[in-house]
């Protein structure tokens, strides 16, 4: 049965090759499109008129650094430096709920290992292609 009403942050969790990203704490998906100016001299007033062209998307995944992480930087290093176009999801995992699928390439990872704190990482892609929304089965 889907989730009913606003979900939780905590719900969601990315996943590459269809393996969850280990020890998750944020996870953020940007979608937007480029917009051409099409302001003409017969365009109204002095508003400028714009159309919708080529859309794109970039997102992050942070958490806690684990060294023994089965999808974690380690992996995400390898694939960074392979260029590898990731299969993710970003699901819930509640048969019902929206799942959102795409392919991606890691284009930057931050490590930071406070003095006093835990050790985070922190995994930038960006999408290649399309994203497509199903309903988890």
């Amino acid at each position: 049965m889907a989730t009913a009403g606003i979900i939780k942050g905590r719900d969601v969790k990315i996943y590459f090759a269809t393996v969850v990203v280990d020890d998750q704490v944020d996870l953020s998906l940007n979608v937007s499109a480029d917009l051409l100016e099409i302001t003409t001299k017969q365009s109204s007033g002095y508003w400028k008129e714009f159309t919708k062209n080529l859309q794109g998307a970039t997102g992050s995944v942070n958490g806690y650094y684990s060294m023994d992480a089965t999808e974690g930087v380690t992996q995400a290093l390898s694939d960074l430096v392979a260029g590898t176009s990731l299969a993710v999801v970003m699901k819930t995992g509640v048969s019902g709920d929206d799942e959102l699928a795409f392919s991606a390439i890691i284009n930057s990872i931050d490590l930071a290992y406070p003095l006093t704190g835990i050790a985070t990482f922190s995994f930038a892609f960006t999408v290649t292609g399309a994203i497509t929304e199903t309903t988890a089965s």
